[in-house]
């Protein structure tokens, strides 16, 4: 049962990073700041626009790369627990593997939006 959660996140996750790349930020209601170094800073205008930087840094640096990698880990989880998911660990099991594979469940859910 997890292994298919982690694999729907992370399919949903590496589909939306993939889609990022392509014409997504041309349609959406961006603004960018380019410094003179050549560093640029994207945000999201309406979140700036209101007072909430923290929210618009957030969301920015949550960039196709990291999600890409997010969802590589989240796959690989799905695959360890094919593999060693009949273990039978119990709740709160303090072993790190199973404390990695909770937590890979647990980002899973909440980029689902799924309740654990």
């Amino acid at each position: 049962m997890s292994a298919e959660i982690l694999r729907r996140a992370a399919s949903l996750m590496r589909e939306r990073a993939e889609g990022a790349d392509k014409d997504t930020f041309s349609r959406s209601p961006w603004s960018a700041t380019i410094f003179d170094d050549g560093r640029a800073w994207l945000k999201p205008a309406h979140i700036a626009m209101h007072g909430y930087p923290n929210t618009a840094e957030h969301i920015a640096s949550w960039h196709p790369a990291v999600a890409l990698a997010v969802a590589d880990w989240l796959w690989e989880m799905a695959n360890h627990e094919d593999i060693h998911g009949d273990i039978n660990c119990k709740q709160g099991c303090l072993h790190p593997t199973c404390r990695v594979s909770a937590s890979a469940l647990t980002v899973a859910r909440a980029y689902l939006g799924e309740s654990s």
